[in-house]
């Protein structure tokens, strides 16, 4: 039912003033999840925009109706005020309906209970999970018929091999994801963050998250983000790899036949160097999938603010198959350039 949340994140309900604090940061969190419009000015998504709040500076009988709201959804679902942290009910009933309903899912809910940074991201964005399981399915659905239509008959012979690259890439997919979902941060850190990672923490999660960022944070957001996806590409390449060689070194040890051992060393001899592999799989996150996958997630804030959920999930799961089939043509034409430039060169040396 309820998630347990950290000692700290939980608030009395007597606590008013404090209560009425954190209402009006957790508001400006909210607005950067994409779920709501804005902190400044307008009016946001269905009235939530950050300029008349929410009967924190004034308008008791909006406040009044809002707490009888949440304390409706609260009831329908059967949890009790105290069980939530004052942050998340601060967001209004439908976001705390649509996180409630998505907290009851056996895996969310697990997972959650261990992993708060997962926890405040889906408490941020309750359509979080649901674009995960499109990621990943979707991802993994067209490496695996990719794999197949590359390899044909010899793919029950490289069973390690797709194993190894279906394991690689749902983790990039996944980290990916993450990087870009912002998050509600509930309560006190246990340990005091340094002076640059509190301020990458004020930066927002992609660059087309709702909220009152300036314009240089924004780009700082990009730039920030896009060093971690060209970092997670070296790494990933660098572990995918430095596996298959390993693989293949294995086959090669353990096999007897002549002809077959041969055709493992013609393999293996095609295997990538691992340091230009992992440079062009970092170069490739930078140019390619931090833009694409940014632009993807302005494209689902659109989706999810102006649709019913219906039809945003619809699109989301258009979206995110237009771009891993853009994402993986991209990368073919990205490699063949630059191992052509290499070879030129290495032949003009």
């Amino acid at each position: 039912m309820a998630l347990a949340f950290a000692a700290g994140g939980v608030a009395s309900a007597g606590h008013l003033r404090r209560r009425d604090l954190v209402c009006a940061r957790a508001r400006a969190v909210y607005a950067s999840s994409g779920c709501g419009a804005g902190n400044g000015g307008g009016g946001g998504r269905r009235g939530r925009g950050g300029g008349g709040g929410r009967g924190a500076g004034g308008g008791g009988d909006s406040g009044d109706r809002e707490s009888s709201s949440v304390d409706a959804v609260l009831a329908r679902f059967g949890v009790a005020r105290e069980a939530l942290p004052d942050e998340l009910l601060a967001l209004g009933p439908e976001h705390l309906a649509r996180y409630l309903a998505i907290a009851q899912n056996p895996v969310v809910k697990a997972v959650s209970a261990v992993w708060r940074s997962f926890r405040e991201r889906v408490m941020a964005d309750p359509d979080f999970p649901f674009k995960l399981l499109m990621e990943e399915t979707l991802g993994l659905g067209l490496a695996t018929a990719g794999f197949i239509s590359a390899r044909g008959r010899a793919v029950l012979d490289e069973l390690d091999l797709f194993a190894l690259d279906v394991s690689v890439g749902a983790t990039l997919n996944f980290v990916l994801l993450f990087l870009l979902t912002p998050k509600l941060a509930v309560g006190a850190r246990g340990v005091s963050a340094g002076a640059t990672q509190a301020r990458a923490a004020q930066l927002p999660a992609n660059l087309f998250v709702a909220g009152d960022y300036s314009l240089w944070a924004r780009l700082g957001g990009y730039v920030y983000k896009t060093a971690l996806f060209g970092l997670c590409g070296v790494l990933g390449s660098g572990v995918g790899t430095s596996a298959s060689k390993l693989i293949m070194q294995l086959k090669l040890a353990c096999e007897r036949d002549a002809r077959k051992r041969a055709q493992l060393e013609a393999k293996q001899a095609a295997l990538p160097g691992l340091a230009w592999n992992s440079a062009m799989w970092g170069a490739f996150m930078i140019c390619s999938s931090s833009p694409r996958y940014q632009a993807l997630a302005g494209v689902e804030r659109l989706c999810f603010t102006a649709l019913p959920p219906a039809l945003a999930k619809l699109l989301c799961a258009a979206v995110r198959t237009a771009n891993n089939v853009a994402g993986g043509a991209h990368w073919v034409r990205f490699s063949r350039s630059l191992s052509s430039r290499r070879a030129q060169r290495s032949k003009a040396a």
